[in-house]
């Protein structure tokens, strides 16, 4: 269910008026009907718009309300946009999933598996085998013999916090309101808003520029590019002597078959800077070389791998910086602020902790903002590449970094939040033939896979819902 909360968390991110951008009817302005908003500092402003229908879902636990995604009312169900039967993207339930499970020992009545606990409301299930989307409305709970289909029809047990509802006949798409976009000037750069026919809208946080895009993200405080849409490379080459030069791209099954721009991460510890790539041509072979500093090893070239001739270029997005927005209670703000210093959210942070938090289930079973793991990169424990490998763990937001989720989800349960206790003052990197010296913020590194004992789930801010 990753993919489920990726989209609500890239819904999640928006515009915050720092330059008074409040024009009547710009759609970007929520009512806020309800927000938390605290009491400290500025006022909220969202940077979605519910409509009479459409209802933005919040989780609210002190301070600014995390959008979460919305809430159909007149089906009672929440939803997000997606492509539905009849071609048409709508906001549609996408959580409680119709199959792979059946009420009978032949395998043809299909049951709606359905998410105990704190994963807001659904009336409706879904199933996108076909590659689009057809609803299905939750019936009574089903409290027969389950089954699966897996090499032939036999019992199943049920995934964990789960329960089997039967379902009705497929609901007709054009139940669920459309969803489209539209393109508005804000501060000298072009937005993206998603929007829907009853008025609901949202900045997504995307700045259009001229025939690409860029969303900024949030991985450390301070300058920060608006990250282009290019997909992630690494340096190689064709040949075993290392000479020709190769970006090395691994797709997986969600990229398309062929790629414009690359973007090369170099060593850091904070996944905040790259150089970016156009590509020129693609070059195949059964295997591709790595250059260390010495040695040009071979790589056989896997079925997922693009390789590709490049040349450097530009980075076209613009560079921002990240903040801490005003402490209005106990869950602030990031924003991205751009160089025409209107702002976008790009996540929401432990006002106590400094950390970036994730709305995720804790060991004890509630919804929190748990603080986010910090970025890992593999690198040497020394500033020569002869140290230790570990997974490096930087000061990215002025303090340390804790273990936690990557990821955003009301399903998945029983984080731990631990500390990282192995630090170390230098780290290094065998980059394209040399070594290289790795930027540690504040001058310290962390072992991400050296843990300490478990942080009381106490400490971090319980999260409810509420409809907007």
């Amino acid at each position: 269910m990753k993919s489920v909360v990726a989209l609500l968390l890239a819904s999640a991110c928006g515009r915050f008026g720092f330059d008074a951008q409040k024009v009547a009817g710009d759609g970007a302005i929520s009512d806020g009907d309800g927000a938390d908003t605290g009491s400290a500092g500025s006022t909220f402003t969202p940077w979605w718009h519910s409509g009479p229908r459409l209802r933005a879902r919040l989780l609210v636990g002190g301070g600014d309300p995390i959008f979460y995604g919305w809430h159909d009312t007149a089906l009672a169900s929440d939803c997000q946009p997606t492509l539905a039967s009849d071609g048409v993207e709508r906001c549609m339930p996408f959580r409680a999933r119709v199959g792979p499970y059946f009420a009978d020992a032949a395998c043809t009545q299909s049951l709606a598996i359905v998410y105990k606990g704190t994963c807001g409301s659904d009336s409706y299930a879904f199933d996108d085998s076909a590659g689009s989307v057809t609803e299905y409305p939750i019936a009574g709970l089903f409290a027969g013999t389950v089954y699966q289909n897996v090499g032939g029809c036999t019992i199943a047990s049920l995934p964990i916090n789960t329960e089997a509802h039967i379902i009705g006949a497929a609901a007709q798409p054009t139940q669920f309101l459309a969803s489209t976009y539209h393109r508005q000037q804000v501060g000298s750069f072009l937005h993206s808003f998603n929007d829907y026919a009853d008025g609901a809208t949202i900045d997504i946080g995307s700045l259009v520029l001229g025939n690409t895009s860029c969303a900024p993200q949030l991985t450390q405080l301070g300058p920060a590019p608006c990250t282009a849409g290019a997909r992630r490379a690494t340096l190689g080459y064709s040949d075993a002597m290392c000479t020709k030069p190769v970006l090395i791209w691994a797709r997986t099954p969600y990229d398309p078959p062929t790629a414009s721009e690359l973007v090369v991460y170099p060593p850091q510890a904070c996944d905040s800077a790259y150089t970016y790539y156009q590509t020129i041509a693609n070059v195949t072979g059964p295997s591709y070389y790595i250059k260390h500093p010495g040695s040009c090893d071979m790589i056989p070239t896997p079925g997922n791998v693009v390789m590709y001739t490049a040349t450097q270029m530009a980075d076209p997005s613009p560079t921002g910086t990240i903040v801490k927005g005003p402490d209005r209670g106990r869950i602030g703000t990031f924003y991205w602020i751009g160089p025409d210093q209107v702002g976008i959210a790009v996540g929401n942070f432990d006002q106590q902790l400094g950390l970036p938090c994730l709305p995720f289930n804790a060991s004890d079973g509630m919804l929190r903002c748990l603080p986010q793991a910090a970025v890992r990169e593999t690198a040497n424990e020394n500033a020569s590449c002869t140290g230790s490998i570990g997974n490096l763990a930087g000061e990215c937001f002025g303090v340390p970094p804790l273990s936690g989720p990557t990821y955003s989800s009301c399903i998945d349960n029983g984080v731990r939040v631990r500390p990282l206790t192995a630090s170390f003052a230098s780290a290094s990197l065998s980059y394209d033939g040399a070594c290289t010296t790795i930027d540690l913020p504040n001058g310290i590194g962390y072992d991400a896979t050296s843990l300490g004992s478990e942080l009381p789930p106490s400490m971090f801010p319980a999260l409810a819902e509420m409809i907007e």
